[in-house]
């Protein structure tokens, strides 16, 4: 879903009418900020979630979101280090 959002033509639309240090082109370009809004949508919409029940249910979501987002973001990046092509 986040590699979806970042590329489909209505996030290209707004890159391309944003300036380039523009903060809504860094949202759309940072894969952290929307993962995290993404995790963060479906923790709120599914009726099925991870419930730890330490902290009432509405920080446990924003802790999940963000923590599920970190995970991912370093699997992304171990990905990219390992199977990635350099070129010179």
């Amino acid at each position: 879903m986040i590699y979806l959002l970042q590329t489909n033509g209505i996030t290209q639309e707004l890159k391309r009418y944003t300036s380039e240090d523009g903060l809504l082109r860094e949202f759309i370009e940072c894969d952290l900020c929307v993962g995290f809004w993404v995790y963060l949508f479906l923790a709120f919409t599914l009726k099925k979630t991870i419930e730890i029940g330490v902290w009432p249910r509405f920080v446990e979501n924003i802790v999940l979101a963000g923590t599920t987002t970190l995970v991912i973001h370093l699997f992304r990046l171990g990905w990219n280090q390992k199977f990635a092509i350099i070129e010179y």
